[in-house]
């Protein structure tokens, strides 16, 4: 082989080692990471868990998108309380009604007691003085009749306040069921520690979702 030719082979063989390591350090920088980041192989795993709403709702604001991190106790997403906060008005309204007429048939109980009382010692002071020959018979019989009458009223009046008490234990009741639902509505549940990311976004389902996270649900995603 002449020499021009061995030289040609040579340089083409340089030009070829000297392209792949060019090519190979400019990859080499394209996958270069920021500092303070490593980078190696590997395999991530992760454990989903799906998230669903105690009670059934709107969802008006979604908090979170797909990729973003959150962390435990985050809040996702918000859920219309405008229903249930009214209802829970309207029980405590009730409420208050029930306890007002609680105090009146405790009140209309007393005025009945001292009515009796009263009745009871006008029929003693009538038997009394029945004895002494200084009232008649018909004087006593009507003192009697007034105790008897005040009797009665008195025992509708205990029954009412029973009622009554019935009725403002049933809507102390209702206030309190329905207030618990709105606290599981403002404030989730749910609560796992850990790091966690987004992994999904359907924005139009989520909307259409009869229930799907509770308001201020947390994320439980570990």
């Amino acid at each position: 082989m002449k020499a021009p030719v061995k030289i040609t082979i040579i340089a083409a063989s340089l030009l070829v080692v000297a392209g792949g390591a060019f090519t190979w350090h400019q990859h080499q920088q394209a996958e270069r990471v920021p500092d303070g980041i490593l980078y190696g192989n590997g395999r991530l795993e992760l454990t989903r868990i799906d998230v669903a709403a105690k009670y059934p709702g709107r969802i008006t604001k979604l908090l979170v998108h797909e990729g973003d991190s959150v962390t435990a106790n985050q809040v996702l997403a918000q859920e219309d309380t405008a229903t249930i906060q009214s209802q829970y008005d309207q029980a405590t309204a009730q409420q208050n009604r029930a306890a007002s007429a609680a105090e009146r048939a405790g009140a209309e109980l007393s005025a009945h007691q001292a009515a009796l009382r009263l009745a009871q010692d006008e029929l003693r002071h009538a038997q009394t003085m029945r004895r002494q020959n200084l009232v008649s018979d018909m004087e006593v019989t009507q003192r009697r009749t007034q105790v008897d009458s005040a009797q009665a009223a008195v025992a509708a009046a205990a029954q009412a306040v029973q009622e009554a008490r019935h009725a403002k234990d049933g809507a102390a009741a209702q206030v309190r069921q329905i207030q618990t639902v709105l606290e599981d509505m403002t404030c989730g549940p749910l609560s796992q520690a850990g790091l966690n990311t987004v992994l999904w976004k359907q924005a139009a389902w989520w909307r259409r979702a009869a229930a799907f996270f509770p308001c201020w649900t947390r994320l439980t995603r570990i």
